[in-house]
Protein backbone atom coordinates (compact mmCIF):
# COMPACT_ATOMS: atom_id res chain seq x y z
CA UNK A 1 0.00 0.00 0.00
CA UNK A 2 3.13 2.13 0.18
CA UNK A 3 2.49 5.19 -2.02
CA UNK A 4 -1.15 4.26 -2.64
CA UNK A 5 -3.91 6.69 -2.13
CA UNK A 6 -7.19 5.09 -0.47
CA UNK A 7 -10.43 6.44 -0.42
CA UNK A 8 -12.03 7.11 2.65
CA UNK A 9 -15.42 6.73 0.62
CA UNK A 10 -17.61 4.25 1.67
CA UNK A 11 -16.76 0.97 -0.94
CA UNK A 12 -20.94 0.05 -0.67
CA UNK A 13 -22.54 3.34 -1.75
CA UNK A 14 -19.27 4.86 -2.45
CA UNK A 15 -21.13 8.24 -1.39
CA UNK A 16 -20.75 8.48 2.80
CA UNK A 17 -17.59 8.63 4.32
CA UNK A 18 -16.42 5.24 5.97
CA UNK A 19 -17.21 5.41 9.56
CA UNK A 20 -18.79 3.69 12.54
CA UNK A 21 -22.05 5.34 12.10
CA UNK A 22 -22.05 5.18 8.43
CA UNK A 23 -21.14 1.24 8.74
CA UNK A 24 -24.32 0.60 11.84
CA UNK A 25 -26.76 3.18 10.30
CA UNK A 26 -26.21 5.20 7.43
CA UNK A 27 -25.10 3.41 4.36
CA UNK A 28 -28.89 3.27 2.66
CA UNK A 29 -27.30 -0.55 0.90
CA UNK A 30 -26.33 -1.83 3.88
CA UNK A 31 -29.73 -1.51 5.58
CA UNK A 32 -30.89 -5.22 4.13
CA UNK A 33 -28.21 -6.60 6.37
CA UNK A 34 -29.23 -4.79 9.13
CA UNK A 35 -32.69 -5.40 8.93
CA UNK A 36 -31.97 -8.93 8.94
CA UNK A 37 -30.58 -9.25 12.42
CA UNK A 38 -31.80 -10.21 14.98
CA UNK A 39 -30.90 -6.81 17.04
CA UNK A 40 -32.59 -5.01 14.40
CA UNK A 41 -35.91 -6.96 15.21
CA UNK A 42 -35.70 -6.37 19.18
CA UNK A 43 -34.62 -2.38 19.21
CA UNK A 44 -37.64 -1.22 21.14
CA UNK A 45 -38.02 -4.46 23.14
CA UNK A 46 -36.46 -5.81 25.98
CA UNK A 47 -32.98 -5.73 24.82
CA UNK A 48 -29.77 -4.45 26.94
CA UNK A 49 -27.53 -1.99 25.77
CA UNK A 50 -24.88 -4.19 26.44
CA UNK A 51 -26.34 -6.74 23.74
CA UNK A 52 -26.67 -3.63 21.03
CA UNK A 53 -22.84 -2.79 21.83
CA UNK A 54 -21.40 -6.35 21.26
CA UNK A 55 -23.37 -6.31 18.28
CA UNK A 56 -22.29 -3.34 17.22
CA UNK A 57 -18.94 -3.52 17.69
CA UNK A 58 -19.01 -7.44 15.80
CA UNK A 59 -20.97 -5.56 12.76
CA UNK A 60 -18.23 -3.41 12.27
CA UNK A 61 -15.78 -5.34 12.72
CA UNK A 62 -17.31 -7.84 10.09
CA UNK A 63 -17.96 -4.85 7.52
CA UNK A 64 -14.22 -3.34 7.53
CA UNK A 65 -13.19 -7.15 6.96
CA UNK A 66 -15.02 -7.13 4.17
CA UNK A 67 -14.31 -4.09 2.79
CA UNK A 68 -10.51 -5.02 3.11
CA UNK A 69 -10.78 -8.64 0.97
CA UNK A 70 -12.31 -6.36 -1.66
CA UNK A 71 -9.49 -4.17 -1.46
CA UNK A 72 -6.78 -6.75 -1.94
CA UNK A 73 -6.62 -7.65 -5.85
CA UNK A 74 -6.20 -11.52 -6.14
CA UNK A 75 -7.01 -12.32 -2.73
CA UNK A 76 -8.81 -15.37 -2.63
CA UNK A 77 -11.89 -15.14 -0.09
CA UNK A 78 -10.82 -17.69 2.75
CA UNK A 79 -13.11 -20.69 3.60
CA UNK A 80 -15.63 -20.91 6.17
CA UNK A 81 -13.58 -21.71 9.64
CA UNK A 82 -15.82 -23.06 12.55
CA UNK A 83 -15.34 -23.97 16.20
CA UNK A 84 -15.11 -27.77 16.28
CA UNK A 85 -15.27 -29.82 19.47
CA UNK A 86 -13.36 -31.70 21.52
CA UNK A 87 -12.46 -35.28 21.30
CA UNK A 88 -15.14 -37.25 23.38
CA UNK A 89 -13.65 -37.26 27.17
CA UNK A 90 -12.14 -33.80 26.44
CA UNK A 91 -13.32 -30.20 26.72
CA UNK A 92 -12.72 -27.28 24.45
CA UNK A 93 -10.92 -24.13 25.80
CA UNK A 94 -11.13 -20.71 23.91
CA UNK A 95 -9.51 -17.46 25.47
CA UNK A 96 -9.58 -13.91 24.39
CA UNK A 97 -8.28 -10.84 25.34
CA UNK A 98 -9.39 -7.46 24.14
CA UNK A 99 -7.45 -3.79 25.26
CA UNK A 100 -9.37 -0.45 25.93
CA UNK A 101 -6.36 2.03 25.49
CA UNK A 102 -8.40 4.85 26.54
CA UNK A 103 -9.63 3.46 29.78
CA UNK A 104 -6.84 1.57 30.27
CA UNK A 105 -8.71 -1.57 30.84
CA UNK A 106 -7.51 -4.78 29.44
CA UNK A 107 -10.52 -7.67 29.26
CA UNK A 108 -10.25 -11.70 29.19
CA UNK A 109 -13.06 -14.16 28.06
CA UNK A 110 -13.19 -17.88 28.72
CA UNK A 111 -15.19 -20.40 27.48
CA UNK A 112 -15.21 -24.19 28.18
CA UNK A 113 -17.67 -26.60 26.24
CA UNK A 114 -17.36 -30.18 26.00
CA UNK A 115 -17.88 -32.68 23.01
CA UNK A 116 -21.65 -32.08 22.41
CA UNK A 117 -21.15 -28.10 22.61
CA UNK A 118 -22.46 -28.14 26.32
CA UNK A 119 -21.30 -25.17 27.88
CA UNK A 120 -19.55 -25.40 30.96
CA UNK A 121 -18.56 -22.25 32.32
CA UNK A 122 -17.83 -18.89 30.94
CA UNK A 123 -15.82 -15.77 32.27
CA UNK A 124 -15.00 -12.20 31.68
CA UNK A 125 -12.42 -10.26 33.70
CA UNK A 126 -10.75 -7.24 33.85
CA UNK A 127 -8.04 -5.83 34.79
CA UNK A 128 -7.31 -2.02 35.10
CA UNK A 129 -4.13 -1.36 32.89
CA UNK A 130 -2.94 -1.95 29.96
CA UNK A 131 -0.08 -4.00 28.15
CA UNK A 132 0.78 -4.89 24.38
CA UNK A 133 -1.93 -7.01 22.84
CA UNK A 134 0.70 -10.20 22.97
CA UNK A 135 1.33 -9.68 26.74
CA UNK A 136 -2.63 -9.50 27.28
CA UNK A 137 -3.17 -12.32 25.01
CA UNK A 138 -0.80 -14.49 27.23
CA UNK A 139 -2.44 -13.31 30.56
CA UNK A 140 -6.46 -14.54 28.56
CA UNK A 141 -4.34 -17.92 27.84
CA UNK A 142 -2.85 -18.15 31.46
CA UNK A 143 -6.78 -16.82 33.20
CA UNK A 144 -8.30 -19.93 30.78
CA UNK A 145 -6.50 -22.52 31.76
CA UNK A 146 -6.30 -21.59 35.32
CA UNK A 147 -10.48 -21.53 34.92
CA UNK A 148 -10.56 -24.79 33.96
CA UNK A 149 -8.06 -26.46 36.96
CA UNK A 150 -10.84 -24.35 39.46
CA UNK A 151 -13.97 -25.74 37.89
CA UNK A 152 -12.42 -29.26 37.88
CA UNK A 153 -11.54 -29.62 34.33
CA UNK A 154 -8.22 -31.34 33.61
CA UNK A 155 -8.33 -33.11 30.37
CA UNK A 156 -8.55 -29.68 27.84
CA UNK A 157 -8.01 -28.86 24.18
CA UNK A 158 -6.81 -25.03 24.10
CA UNK A 159 -7.38 -23.02 21.07
CA UNK A 160 -6.41 -19.03 20.75
CA UNK A 161 -6.48 -16.98 18.05
CA UNK A 162 -2.80 -15.51 19.00
CA UNK A 163 -0.76 -17.40 16.81
CA UNK A 164 2.62 -16.04 18.20
CA UNK A 165 1.77 -16.57 21.70
CA UNK A 166 0.86 -20.13 20.47
CA UNK A 167 4.33 -20.96 18.78
CA UNK A 168 6.29 -19.52 22.19
CA UNK A 169 4.18 -21.72 24.29
CA UNK A 170 4.44 -24.37 22.07
CA UNK A 171 8.02 -24.15 21.32
CA UNK A 172 8.76 -23.23 24.92
CA UNK A 173 10.90 -20.18 23.91
CA UNK A 174 10.46 -17.91 27.01
CA UNK A 175 12.97 -15.31 26.12
CA UNK A 176 10.74 -12.69 25.47
CA UNK A 177 11.55 -9.72 28.15
CA UNK A 178 8.20 -8.79 28.93
CA UNK A 179 5.97 -12.09 28.44
CA UNK A 180 8.72 -14.61 29.40
CA UNK A 181 7.54 -15.17 33.18
CA UNK A 182 3.87 -15.55 31.96
CA UNK A 183 4.97 -18.02 29.33
CA UNK A 184 6.48 -20.05 32.20
CA UNK A 185 3.68 -19.40 34.67
CA UNK A 186 1.12 -21.48 31.36
CA UNK A 187 3.50 -23.92 31.01
CA UNK A 188 3.89 -25.21 34.16
CA UNK A 189 0.60 -24.96 34.90
CA UNK A 190 0.14 -27.45 32.22
CA UNK A 191 1.45 -29.86 34.41
CA UNK A 192 -1.47 -30.02 36.47
CA UNK A 193 -3.46 -31.39 33.14
CA UNK A 194 -4.25 -35.45 32.87
CA UNK A 195 -4.12 -33.46 28.65
CA UNK A 196 -3.74 -30.26 27.64
CA UNK A 197 -2.84 -29.83 24.23
CA UNK A 198 -2.58 -25.71 22.89
CA UNK A 199 -3.01 -25.14 19.41
CA UNK A 200 -4.11 -21.83 16.73
CA UNK A 201 -7.06 -21.20 15.29
CA UNK A 202 -8.12 -17.86 13.36
CA UNK A 203 -10.22 -15.56 15.22
CA UNK A 204 -13.53 -16.92 13.27
CA UNK A 205 -13.84 -19.93 15.65
CA UNK A 206 -12.95 -17.93 18.79
CA UNK A 207 -15.64 -15.30 18.66
CA UNK A 208 -17.56 -16.52 21.78
CA UNK A 209 -14.41 -15.97 23.40
CA UNK A 210 -13.29 -12.63 21.72
CA UNK A 211 -16.97 -11.29 22.86
CA UNK A 212 -16.87 -12.38 26.27
CA UNK A 213 -13.30 -10.30 26.56
CA UNK A 214 -15.11 -7.08 25.16
CA UNK A 215 -18.22 -7.74 27.30
CA UNK A 216 -15.98 -6.42 30.02
CA UNK A 217 -16.23 -2.65 29.53
CA UNK A 218 -19.99 -3.07 30.06
CA UNK A 219 -19.60 -4.66 33.77
CA UNK A 220 -17.96 -2.85 36.64
CA UNK A 221 -16.77 -6.61 38.25
CA UNK A 222 -15.72 -9.80 37.38
CA UNK A 223 -18.37 -12.72 36.11
CA UNK A 224 -18.42 -16.32 36.10
CA UNK A 225 -21.09 -18.23 34.43
CA UNK A 226 -21.15 -22.21 35.66
CA UNK A 227 -22.90 -24.37 32.92
CA UNK A 228 -23.97 -20.85 31.48
CA UNK A 229 -23.39 -17.64 29.68
CA UNK A 230 -24.78 -14.33 29.46
CA UNK A 231 -27.40 -13.65 26.68
CA UNK A 232 -25.18 -11.29 24.31
CA UNK A 233 -22.92 -14.74 23.42
CA UNK A 234 -25.90 -16.76 22.62
CA UNK A 235 -25.80 -15.50 18.81
CA UNK A 236 -22.43 -16.96 18.63
CA UNK A 237 -22.97 -20.16 20.20
CA UNK A 238 -25.73 -20.80 17.96
CA UNK A 239 -22.98 -19.83 15.06
CA UNK A 240 -20.61 -22.37 16.10
CA UNK A 241 -23.33 -25.23 16.14
CA UNK A 242 -26.72 -24.51 14.64
CA UNK A 243 -28.44 -27.57 15.77
CA UNK A 244 -27.49 -26.18 19.61
CA UNK A 245 -29.14 -24.62 22.24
Amino acid sequence: MHGSRVSPRCPVCVYGRETTWHALWGCKKLKPVRESMLVAQQIGSDIDMCDVVLWSEAFVTDYKKANEVARQSGSQIPKNVVWQPPCIGRYKLNTDAAIDYDGKIMGFGAVIRDSVWMVIATSSQRIEATYPPHVAEAIAMYRGLLLATDIGVFSVEAEFDAATVVKWVVDGDLKNSDVGLILADIRSLMYNFNFCSIGFVPRKANYVAHHLANMVFCLSEDCLWTEDYPSCVRGYLLKDHPGYL
